[in-house]
């Protein structure tokens, strides 16, 4: 615990410059889970950051929590949600975050590392009761849900854990600059409403762009995973096929599978690449092959 309360101790005294909207879509159904989240951002938190939680999916409900501004779509969706969010965020800086992780301890040294980085995230912590963590996240148990989440051990094993480590790669949150996120049009809504391979979607296009996502090891995100999304609504399965199918038709090719695509370990093939915006950097991107 000594580490932690340096830690933070640090970022009070350092960190007084950046603020940052974080900016959280939900269901009426995470509501719980999404109380756990706030919680460890204020928990954590040593300067003030913009909440947003956009909630989505029918009627308007109430999320009973202070200190957060609420936007409400009737369309369900990850994608719209987030981007709603997005444009009524006040900040430059701006943390996408699931409704189902808790964020980590040092969560404002990865809003400093944002000053080297165009595009970036934490690294996630996972148990192994639904399956296990994909590679490269780290494989811990801090509890199953948000009832038996044990915030010590999580506290404790994540500054252990923790590397002062750069590599490519997606995790969570994700940390960038609004203005970045206006450039590439952020999340295409046709992956809603269930939002599968949405993130893929965005690797692509941030890579696209000229930038390498990169993922800081040093900032440990707890993921209760598989709380939402077709992992456990039947409703929701086929979306996952109509999505994968619709990303082969945008981009011409197909999406890298794991554990390279959350690595960012290939490169998009620029002979077959159907998807070409006017803000794609393509002649000189070293993401790019021609074959």
């Amino acid at each position: 615990m000594k580490q932690l309360e340096e830690s933070l101790k640090y970022f009070k005294n350092n960190n007084k410059n950046m603020q940052t909207t974080i900016v959280i879509p939900t269901l009426k159904d995470n509501i719980e889970y999404l109380k756990t989240t706030i919680k460890s951002i204020k928990k954590y938190a040593k300067e003030d950051h913009e909440i947003i939680v956009v909630t989505n999916n029918g009627p308007a409900f109430y999320i009973p929590i202070q200190g957060i501004k609420v936007y409400h779509t009737e369309t369900q969706g990850q994608g719209g949600a987030v981007n709603l969010g997005i444009k009524a965020a006040s900040n430059e800086y701006i943390y996408v975050s699931d409704d189902d992780v808790v964020f980590p301890p040092n969560f404002e040294e990865l809003t400093e590392k944002a000053k080297e980085v165009d595009f970036l995230s934490g690294n996630f912590m996972e148990n192994e009761s639904k399956g296990g963590a994909a590679a490269p996240f780290i494989k811990h148990d801090c509890g199953n849900t948000y009832k038996d989440f044990n915030w010590e051990e999580f506290e404790k094993s994540s500054m252990e854990m923790k590397e002062d480590v750069w590599e490519n790669g997606f995790g969570f949150p994700l940390l960038f600059k609004k203005s970045l996120w206006e450039k590439i049009e952020g999340y295409d809504i046709e992956y809603d409403p269930w939002g599968s391979n949405i993130e893929s979607d965005l690797e692509y296009k941030i890579m696209l762009s000229g930038i390498m996502p990169r993922r800081w090891r040093g900032a440990v995100t707890y993921h209760f995973a598989q709380v939402s999304g077709t992992f456990i609504k039947p409703e929701a399965l086929p979306f996952w096929d109509k999505n994968r199918g619709y990303f082969e038709r945008k981009w011409g090719i197909a999406r890298a599978g794991a554990p390279e695509i959350w690595m960012c370990d290939f490169k998009i093939n620029g002979t077959n690449l159907i998807y070409k915006p006017e803000w794609a950097k393509l002649e000189d991107n070293q993401n790019i092959v021609y074959e």
